[in-house]
């Protein structure tokens, strides 16, 4: 009933049909009733509990179903299924009562689907059946008129049952081992689907027919050249191979090769395919590894393979006890682990490292079939084995739990292995009927034909010949290979009248590996004499790899692969021929390109040496490869080729010349690289990249010698390219010097010789004396940086003084300008909150030296009002202001203080100062570098403009490779370049005398109401800003996160910080400990007090006020006039203890040697600044030790920021200046840790 099949299929899975059948096979349908005058089943399934099932059939063909199990997916249940199953056995399109005749199809020879139906009288909508037409494979068959068919049970694979298909006159008989009733069983109709469906042959039966089958074969046969009938039918069969139907030569005609062109070039490939496949450079790169050395006895190798001795498992190295005589090993084997190869030395360590070498080519606990990895291994292993290392193979063995091979006694069968191989050679030969190939192996000379027949008493075979003298090993890879292809057919033979297509197409390319050899006594092949004319090396490439593949031309047409073992036969003017090679001749060549490089000598090659790209340029070994093969007449090709590979073969020739100018030293520089000229420009990419290579115009790369890719970098370092010209600042000369050996231009020569001569007279240049104007008794130090800014002025050069913080670097230029007096003044720039310290210290040192301060809003608006003085002192604001007129003036020098405040180049303060005209210029500064390197090249500009070079220039030379990268070398450089222009002396050089100072931290705790509000915006802005950067990203979120910072370290000083309506209380840990430190344990001592948030300032003056401590008080806002007056009563005052200062107004220019005491209440993000702040007390005057307190609470994003501050820092300059500066070095993970 075919509409219960299509509800069958249309209500079920193929797990659900599978289980329901195995209820019904299981006989777990019970109590089934079909009552056929209302349409209804009944039944119980037994599964996990006995299921009622109910069915009813009701008018056109419509099914409705119930069962009592839990099942609530698509469709209907298993317990259905199987009742409905039941139903088609007992009442379906048979009676069960028929018996089951096997079926006979007349029309076997071509099948359709709606035949079948007609035959079977089924629709073919059983889902079983479709499930098994997909199961089904061919058991037996050997050309005759039966075939057997297996056909599979769908779940379990191993359960099947054998459909038996016979030829007859009236058609295919088909028989079924199963119990089924009926006629057309499942398992035949599967079968006969099988041919229409899966084989998608209508026809496919029809080899049954013994008239159908003969004709195939005398079709097939034609291919081969088997043209009678007779023969055909006589020498073919059709078989089952593989469950294949396949045909078969007889004995005779095994190995014929087809004639058909498309089918022997199908042939051809199949023979040939370690060309394309198993010896194709791509599998031939990997390399292997060499090297022999002396042995101990005790040792053993051991080969295991497995039962039937054709696969090898296993390849160790083991010890073992040694007989009286010491030539059998007897007792204790044990296995040596690869990780103990360090216990062994020499030959027997190299052995134990092969062996894992071999081991690691494992598979599913299987050595490798033999491979181009393999075969190179143990051939080098067998190199090394010597006459104390015992040998043996085992057959079969047990497995350790660890999954290595047991070393049983029982087991080994001592061998002997010898650094001997195999080799294959062919013999040709013709008679009336073929032109055949017989494969002879070669052991030693003696020649051994091989066949089938002997093949099987080699088990061990491809990898291995044995015979009573030991194993030989394949020669190559080749050999190897085409032993596998020998094992499955050896003799290669065609019809007589295909000579030459079988010569051409098949013994000509087998001929460039194995040598062919005639049996017919020189009938056939004609030696030719060809003498050879030419070497040849062809590169080409292949990814990463280069390949080197060395020939020799015989003749005007005919080129070998030295590196190939065959004699190359050919068919020529209708004779084969064969070219007699001049074994010496390539000898010579082999040997010379095995040692162009050492890495060629532990290759096995097939068919090339091979190198990396990189490998070929290392020590500049292509170019002295290259004029080694050109003086050996070596011919190279394929150099233009290579993709990855584009190098000129010419060595640069560098030529150089210089002139000298004003300011500068013209450097013209000539690259070539044969005939073609590189720009400078060219050149200087190429080593800004730190590479080698430079393009030339015919698109190849030329390489710059090692030696001057450090002298261009340098050159480039200090100096701008115009052209082919190199232009150096006059300044450098010890640059020039040192780059370029012979200078021929006689006026550079001079000129670098003065410019030298008064260089080295810098560490003696005569002592200047100290003016009597000046009221102070210089220091060593003072009066040789006085000498140095002298020797300066002498040169025209500006410079740096960059002393120490406190080592009185203002008294070492006042004395310098009392000196340098000009009719024209000299101008002072100055930070805002030094101007009165310049006043006190020119009435304390030089009163007598004139001065005018130009400050204020009623100051001069022109040059009028510096009439009379020697010195003009303004502040940085002032001169961006006034700039428009300060500019036309020429000043006697131009000096600026705290010099690192211009180090942004692109500030209004750097571009204003280097605007301003002087005969020399000076900076001063305590901190010459604050953050980076960088900071160094804006007032280094300002000194000595050029001499860094452009600002683009500095940044990729020297700031990038100094601070990113860590470079020594440009950081030795860039001291070297600025070392006669910058001097810096610090205080535990020169200032011995001063007392020891302390620096420590001191931990505060926070109480609880304090550490709830700071713990609440922690977690506040922590969520906040892990969605923010989420949803917007990192780079957009900054500002939320400097203003996070800001208020978390607010809180830290404070809560009362905290802007806005709502009061989070006023407790203070830092104002508690504070005070108890200055009230308690300090004494009389006296304290300077730094914060950087000038709210934090007032609520410690609050406090103090509170507990009746006197202080003076020092912040932005504060004048001139109150600083100086501030400045005083803390140093006089002995009952003024604590001096209150903003970090940025007070952290620079005053000298507050009176404290000993220094407590920085919050951490600057700078430890440069805090380091200025703490030398207001420690500097030269300063008689007592000081102490210096940063005060840090715990558990706090100060800890953290002082923690990630040192983690990252990776050389000493690589400091943080402001929030928004550091914020923007921070990463995710940073942020996620500072609100951690």
């Amino acid at each position: 009933m075919g509409f219960i099949w299509d509800f069958i299929a249309k209500n079920s899975t193929d797990a659900s049909l599978v289980r329901a059948n195995e209820l019904l096979r299981n006989s777990m349908v019970r109590e089934f009733h079909f009552y056929e005058n209302t349409g209804k089943i009944t039944a119980k399934v037994l599964g996990n509990r006995l299921y009622t099932v109910e069915i009813t059939f009701s008018g056109k063909k419509k099914i409705s179903t119930s069962c009592d199990c839990p099942y609530s997916y698509k469709g209907v249940c298993k317990h259905i299924i199987a009742v409905l199953l039941k139903f088609q056995e007992d009442f379906g399109d048979r009676k069960t009562s028929d018996l089951r005749q096997p079926p006979v199809i007349a029309d076997f020879r071509h099948l359709t689907k709606d035949r079948i139906k007609e035959i079977s009288s089924d629709e073919l909508n059983d889902p079983f059946v479709k499930i098994l037409s997909q199961n089904v494979s061919l058991k037996s068959y050997n050309d005759s008129d039966v075939a057997e068919f297996f056909i599979h049970d769908y779940e379990y694979p191993y359960n099947k049952h054998l459909v038996r298909c016979r030829y007859s006159p009236k058609g295919m008989k088909l028989d079924c081992t199963c119990k089924s009733k009926m006629t057309f069983c499942r398992h035949i109709k599967a079968l006969l689907l099988f041919g229409i469906e899966v084989q998608q042959n209508p026809g496919f039966f029809n080899f049954l027919d013994p008239e159908i089958r003969n004709e195939k074969k005398l079709n097939y046969g034609k291919k081969f050249g088997l043209t009678e009938k007779e023969e055909a039918i006589n020498h073919i069969k059709v078989i089952g191979h593989q469950g294949n139907l396949v045909f078969q030569f007889s004995d005779f005609y095994q190995g014929l090769l087809p004639i058909e062109d498309e089918l022997f070039q199908k042939t051809k490939e199949e023979i040939f395919r370690f060309e394309n496949d198993r010896l194709s450079p791509e599998k031939l790169l990997p390399e292997p590894i060499g090297g022999p050395d002396e042995s101990k006895s005790g040792f053993g190798l051991a080969l295991t393979f497995n039962w039937e001795g054709n696969t090898l498992l296993s390849i160790d190295c083991f010890t073992a006890k040694l007989n009286k005589n010491g030539d059998r090993l007897i007792s204790n084997f044990n296995r040596v682990a690869p990780e103990n190869f360090v216990d062994y030395y020499g030959t027997q360590k190299k052995l134990v490292e092969l062996t894992n070498q071999a081991k690691t080519r494992k598979q599913n606990g299987y050595i490798l079939k033999p491979d181009h990895e393999l075969q190179p291994v143990l051939r080098e292993l067998f190199s090394n084995l010597e006459k104390n290392t015992f040998t043996y193979f085992q057959v079969g063995s047990d497995w350790h739990d660890d999954g290595n091979i047991k070393i049983k006694r029982g087991n080994l069968n001592q061998v002997q292995l010898n650094n001997r191989f195999y080799k294959i050679e062919y013999e040709l030969s013709k008679d009336d009927k073929f032109v055949s190939l017989v494969p002879v192996i070669v052991l030693d000379g003696e020649r051994i034909v091989f066949d089938l027949t002997k093949s099987k008493s080699q088990p061990k075979l491809p990898l291995f010949f044995e015979r009573r003298d030991g194993l030989y090993l394949a020669q190559d890879i080749t050999t190897l290979v085409m032993m596998e292809e020998l094992l499955i057919q050896p003799v290669k033979k065609m019809r007589v009248t295909h000579t030459e297509m079988f010569i051409k197409d098949f013994v000509t390319p087998l001929s460039e590996n194995f040598l062919i050899k005639e049996t017919n006594k020189g009938s056939m092949i004609k030696q030719l004499n060809m003498a050879p004319i030419k070497k040849k090396l062809y590169i080409s490439g292949l990814g990463q790899f280069v390949l080197f593949r060395p020939f020799v031309k015989y003749g005007e047409e005919m080129e070998v692969n030295i590196l190939k073992k065959g004699n190359r036969v050919f068919y020529n003017n209708d004779e084969m021929n064969v070219v007699e090679r001049d074994e010496q001749y390539e000898l010579e060549m082999h040997n010379l390109v095995r040692e162009l490089h050492p890495k060629f000598k532990k290759q096995f090659p097939e068919d090339f040496y091979h190198l990396k790209v990189n490998e070929m340029m290392e020590d500049e070994w292509f170019f002295d490869a290259f004029e080694k093969l050109n003086d050996r007449g070596i011919e190279v090709l394929g150099l233009n080729e290579l993709e990855h590979f584009k190098y000129n073969p010419y060595k640069a020739k560098i030529q150089t010349s210089i002139s000298s100018g004003q300011d500068w030293f013209d450097v013209h520089i000539d690259v070539k690289f044969g005939d073609l000229t590189v720009s400078l420009n060219e050149v200087k990419r190429a080593v800004l990249k730190q590479n080698r290579y430079v393009k030339l115009s015919d698109g190849s790369m030329g390489i710059l010698p090692s030696e001057w890719l450090k002298r261009f970098s340098k050159m480039f370092r200090h100096g701008d390219v115009k052209g082919q010209d190199l232009k150096i600042s006059s300044q450098k000369f010890l640059i020039i010097e040192e780059l370029f050996d012979n200078i021929d231009n006689e006026e550079v020569h001079k000129a670098l010789l003065e410019k030298k001569r008064k260089l080295k007279s810098f560490k003696s240049i005569s002592k200047v004396k100290v003016p009597q104007t000046i009221r102070a008794e210089l220091r060593h130090y003072q009066k040789e940086g006085v000498n140095w800014l002298n020797f300066l002025h002498q040169f025209g050069w500006g410079g740096i003084l960059a002393d120490d913080m406190g080592l009185g670097k203002t008294l070492q230029i006042l004395t310098f300008l009392s000196i340098r007096k000009s009719k024209t003044p000299s101008l002072i720039v100055v930070p805002t909150t030094l101007m009165f310290n310049w006043e006190n210290e020119i009435e304390k040192f030089c009163p007598s030296l004139p001065a005018y301060f130009h400050y204020g809003p009623n100051r001069g608006q022109n040059k009028k009002v510096f009439k009379g003085n020697d010195v003009i002192i303004t502040t940085y604001g002032m001169v961006a202001n006034d700039i428009e007129w300060l500019k036309e003036i020429t000043f006697n020098y131009v000096i600026i203080d705290e010099s690192q405040a211009i180090k942004n180049p692109q500030s209004l303060r750097f571009k204003s100062v280097c605007l301003l005209k002087a005969k020399n210029k000076i900076a001063m500064t305590g901190t010459p570098i604050e953050n980076n390197t960088f900071d160094l090249y804006a007032q280094m500009h300002f000194v000595n403009p050029g001499l860094l070079g452009n600002m683009k220039s500095f940044k990729d030379q020297f700031s990038q490779p100094i601070d990113r990268d860590g470079n020594g070398q440009v950081a030795g450089e860039l001291r070297k370049m600025i070392s006669p222009f910058l001097i810096r002396r610090t205080k535990e050089q020169v200032a011995k005398e001063l007392p020891p100072k302390t620096e420590d931290v001191l931990f505060c705790t926070m109480e609880k109401e304090q550490r709830q509000v700071y713990d609440a915006f922690r977690n506040k802005y922590r969520n906040m800003l892990m969605g923010k950067i989420e949803e917007d990203g990192l780079e957009k979120s900054k500002i939320y996160v400097i203003e996070g910072l800001m208020k978390l370290r607010q809180i830290c000083d404070s809560p009362e910080l905290l802007s806005g309506d709502e009061d989070y209380g006023s407790v203070s840990i830092k104002v508690e400990e504070l005070l108890r430190n200055i009230e308690e344990k300090t004494g009389k001592h006296k304290i300077v007090v730094f914060s950087q948030f000038v709210s934090m300032l007032k609520i410690i003056q609050k406090a103090l006020d509170h507990d009746g401590v006197l202080y003076e008080y020092l912040d932005g806002k504060s004048t001139k006039k109150a600083r100086k007056q501030s400045v005083e009563r803390f140093q006089e005052d002995e009952n003024c203890r604590v001096f209150l200062i903003s970090l940025k107004a007070g952290g620079t220019g005053l000298n507050l040697t009176a404290a000993d005491y220094v407590f920085l209440v919050d951490p600057w993000w700078n430890p440069a600044v805090e380091e200025q702040a703490i030398d207001r007390t420690y500097r030269i005057g300063q008689d007592k030790k000081v102490f210096a307190y940063r005060m840090i609470c715990k558990d706090t994003i100060e800890e953290k920021i002082l923690n990630y501050q040192e983690k990252k820092k990776a050389i000493a300059a690589d400091i943080i200046q402001a929030e928004e500066s550091f914020v923007k070095k921070l990463s995710f993970e940073d942020i996620k840790d500072l609100f951690s």
